[in-house]
Parts: C-alpha cells; sequence; structure tokens
C-alpha cells in the first residue's frame, strides 16, 4: 500500500476517526483508503482493507442482542452520530427553499452537493407537508429496523457506518469486475511515446546523415505529453421493489471499475449518480435526484462511493428517503417506481448506464457495446 502525504484536493473526512478535513489541509492519502487526517497517521501495511470497519464491527457487537421474536428497533432517538446532522436542525431551515425544481421538460429535479448530503437529508425530518413528513418517517423507521427485506436489513447505526466505512465486498465486486472488463474487452490504449528525428544527440544515429556530416543526425524516443481528457460516467442506481441486491451491484462495479481504468489511463474522471423515479407523487410525474459522487478534479477514492454506487440500502434507505422529501404533492404508495433517465440527463455523460442493467454479464455487455460503438476513451 502506498500512503502519501498530500494537501486536500477537497472537503473529506479522515477514514479512523470521522475529523473533517477541509480543502488544501495536510492529509494522508492510499488509493481505496481514502484519507487519514495527520493525528491518525499514514496508512501502514497491517492495516486491513478499510482499517476503522472493525472498531465499528465492535461497537455492533456491544449493543444488546435481541430475540428471534423481538427485532431491534432502531434507536433513532439516539445521541446524534457527530458525522452527520439532520439538515432541517439548523435555526434558518426553510422546507420550500428545499422543494424540487420543475424544469422545461416536465421533469422534476433534485441536485444533492454530496453522499453526505443525501444522508443528512435521509436523517431529518421535514417535507413539503405534514402527511408527507409521517409518511416518511414511518417509511424510514421501518427500512432502519434491521429486520427489513427491502432495506438489505440495516439500521440507522450500520447506514452510518459503512458509508464511512462500505464493506470490503463491495470493493471485491468493483475489482472483478475490472478484471473482466480487462481480460474480455481488451480496451485500446493510447499511443504515449513520439519518435523524433533530426537532432544534435539522441539514442540511435541516421548513417546516411553521418556520412553526408549533418550535425543533426540522432534520433531517439520521447513521450510526448497529452491533455488530460474529463470523461463523465453516469448511472441510473433506480431499483423496483422487488429487486435483489446483487442487481445494482454489478450495475454500480461496472461504473467504478470503467472510472479506475479511465483514470489510471490518464483521464478525469467525473461520476455522477441518478436516481430516476416514475410518479412519486401526486404532482410529479418523473422525479430526478442527481449527485455528483466523484468531481473531475478530485481523485478517485473507490472506497468513499462504493457504498453510494452499489448498495441497495443507500438507495432505498438514503437516496429515496432524501428525494420524497423535495416533492410536492402528495406522495404515492411505494414512493413511485423505477424509470430509465430521462433523454437530455444520458446525453449529457459520455458513458450512461441504465437501470436495465442488473447482472454480472449484462454489465458486461453494456461495456462490450460501448467499445463496439466506437466509444475509445
Amino acid at each position: 500500500m502506498r500512503s502519501r502525504r498530500i494537501a486536500a484536493f477537497y472537503n473529506g473526512h479522515c477514514r479512523v476517526c470521522g475529523k473533517a478535513v477541509p480543502k488544501g489541509e495536510d492529509c494522508y492519502f492510499a488509493k481505496h483508503y481514502g484519507i487519514r487526517c495527520l493525528c491518525c497517521g499514514p496508512h501502514t501495511a497491517l492495516d486491513e482493507r478499510l482499517p476503522s470497519k472493525r472498531h465499528a464491527m465492535a461497537a455492533r457487537k456491544s449493543e444488546p442482542a435481541s430475540t428471534p421474536s423481538m427485532p431491534a428497533k432502531p434507536r433513532l432517538t439516539e445521541a446524534p452520530d457527530p458525522r452527520f446532522t439532520p439538515l432541517d436542525e439548523s435555526p434558518d431551515f426553510n422546507p420550500q427553499d428545499h422543494a424540487a425544481v420543475r424544469c422545461e421538460d416536465g421533469v422534476h429535479r433534485i441536485e444533492f452537493g454530496s453522499i453526505r448530503e443525501i444522508v443528512e437529508d435521509a436523517l431529518s425530518d421535514y417535507a413539503q407537508n405534514d402527511p408527507n413528513r409521517e409518511r416518511i418517517r414511518d417509511a424510514r423507521d421501518m427500512l432502519l429496523s434491521g429486520s427489513e427485506r427491502q432495506g438489505n436489513y440495516f439500521t440507522r447505526r450500520k447506514l452510518l457506518d459503512e458509508v464511512f466505512n462500505p464493506p470490503a465486498e463491495l470493493l471485491s465486486a468493483v475489482d472483478r469486475m475490472r478484471e473482466k472488463i480487462i481480460g474480455e474487452l481488451d480496451l485500446p490504449t493510447r499511443q504515449r511515446r513520439k519518435l523524433r528525428r533530426n537532432l544534435d544527440w539522441g539514442d540511435e544515429m541516421d548513417v546516411d546523415r553521418w556520412a553526408a556530416r549533418d550535425l543533426s543526425m540522432w534520433e531517439r524516443v520521447e513521450r510526448a505529453p497529452e491533455p488530460r481528457r474529463t470523461v463523465t460516467i453516469g448511472c441510473n442506481i433506480s431499483v423496483n421493489h422487488h429487486q435483489a441486491p446483487e442487481e445494482l451491484l454489478y450495475r454500480g462495479a461496472a461504473a467504478l471499475a470503467l472510472a479506475d481504468i479511465l483514470t489510471e489511463r490518464g483521464c478525469n474522471v467525473q461520476v455522477i449518480l441518478f436516481e430516476t423515479n416514475g410518479s412519486p407523487s401526486s404532482a410529479v410525474e418523473t422525479g430526478l435526484a442527481k449527485c455528483v459522487v466523484k468531481a473531475a478534479d478530485m481523485p478517485l477514492d473507490l472506497g468513499a462511493i462504493a457504498f453510494a454506487m452499489c448498495e441497495i440500502a443507500f438507495n432505498r434507505c438514503a437516496v429515496i428517503m432524501a428525494s420524497a422529501r423535495h416533492w410536492p404533492g402528495t406522495l404515492r404508495s411505494g414512493f413511485g417506481h423505477s424509470r430509465e433517465a430521462p433523454a437530455q440527463d444520458r446525453a449529457n455523460a459520455d458513458f450512461f448506464i441504465e437501470n436495465d442493467v442488473r447482472s454480472e454479464a449484462a454489465a458486461v455487455e453494456w461495456l462490450r457495446a460501448r467499445v463496439g460503438e466506437g466509444c475509445h476513451v
């Protein structure tokens, strides 16, 4: 593992203690491991893939065990977690300032600033009207009860822990998908070297020029600097109520594996999460939630975004709950249904993986089709 001391490229949090690390502050960074504050020190070879996960597991084990007949209830009234603050606890908060915007194409859109903002919205207790607020509260409590299949058996504490420390199996799925892509698709590489001739020094001599006593008789191979291209990858993470967790896992893993490959090839990669909802309320025909989970000028930290892209519980317990607070009208049963992203949003991305990709084979086929269409990067 390579850990290096850098000035933080963006606002973040220490993956060990959760302390805020503002942009520009010195910290330690290692790919896949995120950032550490200076107090926690650099990453070490003895660390696990996600070193602070064991602390979260130990904390969960210390909780009283529940009996099979009495499932554990989420402790939603426990002391607030210092890593997240519900949005509506701000004294100047006004729910009407956070309503979805209806665009010219008739789609209501919400844009979240970060994964953190999505979670803070989900943990809040507001909506555009009181009936919606009560409905969201009941649905969130049920999903985070620890015994609900729709919530993938998550609790509030587990959700918060894994936002910071996603389980290793998510990153393993990304790695497997990446190897699958490299092995099956054989993505082309760019020529990064250039042969220069007629030089006064170099690697090889041009015999004809030497015989003519030309002093510019040398040739050498040089690296040709290339401008870094910015590539946008969009992923629609919307799922229906009957879909299994792995049906989103491979979709998100494919998007992140492609982001990793393009980053290694010198591209500035932007990753955007989309959640498209059909008829979530009586006043909304199509609702779209959008979040840039990795900006083009940010280093790629797969551990920081894998949970949001690959875990179905994050979609149902956080994204849908946070989005529902913004929809006008009366919320419908089930908070709507999965829908394809609008054409306008798909067109703004160089690569877009839709919600019909639900298996590993489909994810690889999606990538193969993009390469076959000439979308070389």
